[in-house]
């Protein structure tokens, strides 16, 4: 019970008096102490505008509402510079993201162009494509000036995808001039610069995906093969498809697997293909595979997005 209330009547003269003075002392020092003016440090608080330092609001007192601290001298030149390296480290990683979008586009041309290949322009679309390889080795040396020591590994991640579309067009051009796979040391010497100094090294995982992908234009290129009549090289592409999938089946690398699908889907349309015109070619014209390819039945395949029809002479 609070001792403001209690009534002197029920109390003895003696004890209600010595009460009354406690409770007048008591009321005093209240009124004294609430009467002294509190002044706080203004350096110490923190300026208005919102309960957070986010910005306007929130809670944390980080950001533009929350407190300074101040910080020896020491401690915030490490910081700034800790800030300098990581806005480089960004900056350096946009550059790469670029000069690998560069190389992709250019191996995806390359690879275009050799898709246009006959027996009448061959020499001249295999020097075209040499041309754009080494335009796209131009745009390496341009990387490995970003990716010195220990920042290819860094970085890889932002330089994969270019890697691996370059491994896909060199190995198809490889392919197209010899009909052999490949290897990674041969592609590997392909990246040196005009004073002859290796520009990048190739990495296993790269070099893996990269043929994965080969596969498919392999796909394409046995379609266009069947078109212009060139059956053995169709039946070559079927029996190479086969010797990669078997292989590749045996690989314990995850993003490896996952082109699987993709690679028997390719060879199915491959061996569809060399049926159809093994088994029933002496019953069906050549021009037959044409029109089979503008509908887009039997393989799955539609074929390359181009103006005019096909025909057998004139290969996109």
């Amino acid at each position: 019970m609070n001792p403001d209330y209690i009534s002197t009547k029920t109390l003895p003269p003696e004890v209600a008096s010595v009460d009354r003075q406690t409770l007048q002392q008591n009321q005093k020092a209240r009124t004294s102490e609430s009467s002294i003016p509190y002044f706080r440090n203004p350096e110490s608080l923190p300026p208005r505008g919102g309960r957070s330092g986010r910005g306007k609001g929130g809670h944390s007192g980080m950001g533009g509402g929350g407190r300074t601290v101040d910080a020896p001298p020491e401690i915030i030149d490490t910081f700034q510079e800790l800030s300098g390296v990581l806005d480089e480290l960004h900056d350096r990683r946009e550059r790469i993201i670029k000069l690998s979008r560069d190389i992709t586009i250019c191996s995806k041309r390359m690879i275009f162009l050799l898709h246009r290949i006959a027996g009448i322009n061959r020499s001249k679309i295999l020097a075209e494509a040499r041309d754009k390889q080494k335009e796209i080795i131009r745009l390496f040396d341009q990387v490995a000036a970003e990716l010195k020591g220990n920042d290819f590994y860094r970085h890889h991640r932002s330089i994969g995808p270019g890697c691996e579309e370059f491994i896909e067009a060199a190995s198809f051009l490889v392919y197209v001039e010899r009909g052999e796979l490949a290897t990674k040391d041969e592609l590997q010497k392909l990246l040196v610069n005009e004073e002859g100094k290796q520009i990048l090294e190739i990495a296993d995982e790269d070099y893996i995906l990269g043929l994965a992908d080969l596969t498919g234009e392999l796909m394409r290129y046995c379609i266009n093969s069947v078109v212009r009549g060139e059956h053995q090289v169709a039946e070559d592409i079927c029996h190479f498809l086969r010797t990669m999938k078997n292989e590749y089946e045996i690989i314990d690398y995850p993003p490896a697997k996952k082109k699987m699908s993709t690679m028997r889907s390719s060879l199915w349309k491959v061996e569809n293909a060399c049926y159809a015109y093994k088994v029933r070619g002496a019953e069906r014209p050549s021009q037959y595979f044409v029109d089979e390819l503008q509908r887009g039945e039997s393989y799955g395949y539609r074929g390359w997005e181009d103006e005019g029809p096909l025909d057998a002479e004139r290969l996109y």
